[in-house]
């Protein structure tokens, strides 16, 4: 499992007519954060989303696994946390 992380600058979108304010008066850098995995004996990465069905769909082969996983964390909010813990199952 990999994690980019990259940064994005987002421009100040500040509107004013006198009456009405909208937006942002500031830029402001956001961080942006992707989760790859390369799958023993692949040389490809493949993008996961935090989703369970993309999870289902790259980790396929493994589907028993995959399938105890999820059922053992299904109310887990999939984050960071819940990769590392997936990456960590499959490597016991």
């Amino acid at each position: 499992m990999y994690k980019l992380i990259y940064t994005k600058l987002v421009k100040s979108n500040y509107f004013t007519d006198g009456f009405y304010e909208s937006g942002k008066p500031y830029d402001e850098y956001v961080d942006m954060v992707d989760y790859y995995v390369i799958l023993p004996g692949d040389k490809i990465y493949k993008k996961v989303n935090t989703t369970r069905r993309s999870i289902k769909e790259i980790l396929s082969m493994e589907k028993t696994k995959i399938n105890l996983f999820i059922s053992q964390h299904r109310y887990k909010l999939i984050d960071e946390n819940f990769l590392k813990s997936l990456v960590l199952f499959f490597n016991q």
